[in-house]
């Protein structure tokens, strides 16, 4: 269920949001209580049987949200960090920073929502506790991706193979742990691995014949969290000084992407900036900063097409219709739209009209947008959709991973999509 974005009028979702809020309070008020407890044990002086307190917890944050996961760290200055974190599931997101914006204010105690980045040295033990493995010895290289990401290589002669799975966790294990779980979600982009003899400065192909490669651009571990910082302020320092709606777009041009990289209802983008689409589509994790420097949020709209709607024409005046109202009040604009097919199959990108909409070939259309005051625009699409007799299946959508199971309704009778 959404949680950022609960409509008010719905008597459901306002039910379970005091419900989970009635948690959270029981929950910080019953830690407070035991805080002095879980010092002790951080702190060795007292340990409590770790199953009891391992139970405990677990309980405590299950009657919040199933699969809430935590880990208990001694921080910097003496202070105690307790982390809230849902992994994988990155729609979890808005809760857990709900649950850390409610924590009491102990003494001794940092709440937080992600991993912090930890140095090499603090890892060591952190890590064979994780993997039953010490760290290898590893150099890393981190590139700029196009898709506003850094794409990031390991090297290590330790390594099985080039990308080979157990491999990969490791370096994903690395990624998290020494750059903290935000800058892991947000910046990072491809992660791979390659067998590589460190002495000789040689890498080792399939064929058992060696290659000379040059590795002297790489950095050790304990670089690695400033190359990454280098390369994620070379991307925030291109981005765009403007917001979208006062950029002049390119004209938009159809993207064409493999089946297996589409989403599952989206068969089409015709969009001014192929570099977003492309980071969404293909990057697997998105978040909106990647492109702007003013908070906007990519998002769409998704609506189901009606008779008024099945034309070209009438999807094109949709579209400049909301395109106007947006930028006349100055919280955001359209830069793309795409449709999903009605027939089974999946068609290529070229079964599709030059303009990305074939009249008998989709069931919903797509309508991207760039948002930069959320409330404001959920106002102005709301009062558009009544305007345009929209169908009642009509919904903002966002294309943030930690946003993706939130949604708006534009009309009053509009239910989940």
């Amino acid at each position: 269920m959404r949680w950022r974005y609960i409509d008010n009028q719905s008597e459901t979702e306002l039910l379970y949001r005091r419900r989970v809020l009635d948690q959270i309070e029981i929950w910080w008020q019953q830690f407070s209580k035991r805080s002095k407890e879980f010092e002790s044990h951080i702190r060795g002086r007292r340990p409590l049987p770790i199953d009891e307190l391992a139970n405990w917890v677990d309980d405590g944050l299950t009657k919040i949200n199933d699969n809430l996961l935590w880990e208990l760290w001694p921080g910097d200055n003496d202070v105690c960090l307790f982390i809230i974190t849902p992994e994988l599931d990155h729609f979890k997101r808005p809760l857990v920073k709900t649950i850390i914006e409610m924590a009491p204010q102990l003494e001794g105690w940092s709440f937080l929502p992600v991993r912090p980045a930890l140095s090499v040295d603090v890892l060591e033990n952190i890590f064979e506790s994780r993997t039953g493995l010490s760290i290898p010895e590893t150099k890393v290289s981190c590139a700029r991706s196009n898709r506003n990401v850094v794409d990031v290589t390991f090297f290590s002669d330790s390594f099985s193979g080039a990308n080979d799975r157990d491999d990969i966790e490791t370096a994903y294990c690395l990624c998290e742990y020494l750059l903290g779980e935000d800058t892991l979600n947000k910046w990072i982009g491809n992660i791979s691995t390659e067998v590589i003899n460190t002495n000789a400065s040689r890498i080792v192909n399939l064929f058992g014949r060696d290659k000379q490669l040059d590795i002297s651009h790489t950095k050790s571990l304990s670089e690695f969290a400033q190359a990454v910082d280098k390369v994620v302020l070379e991307i925030k320092v291109q981005i765009d000084d403007e917001p979208l709606r006062l950029q002049t777009l390119v004209t938009p041009t159809l993207i064409s992407f493999k089946d297996e990289e589409l989403q599952p209802l989206r068969r089409t983008f015709v969009t001014s900036k192929r570099n977003i689409i492309e980071s969404i589509v293909l990057n697997g994790i998105f978040y909106s900063e990647r492109f702007t420097k003013h908070g906007e949020k990519f998002c769409y709209l998704k609506i189901a097409e009606t008779e008024q709607l099945s034309s070209f024409a009438a999807f094109a005046a949709l579209r400049e219709a909301i395109d106007e109202q947006l930028r006349a009040e100055q919280c955001g604009c359209v830069f793309g739209w795409g449709a999903s097919p009605k027939f089974e199959g999946r068609p290529s990108a070229s079964n599709l009209s030059a303009q990305g909409l074939s009249q008998n070939d989709s069931s919903y259309l797509f309508i991207d947008l760039s948002l930069e005051k959320i409330e404001e625009a959920i106002a102005v699409l709301r009062s558009v959709a009544l305007r345009e007799k929209l169908s009642d299946s009509s919904w903002l959508l966002f294309f943030d991973t930690e946003l993706e199971q939130e949604w708006v309704g534009l009309l009053p009778d509009t239910g989940a999509p």
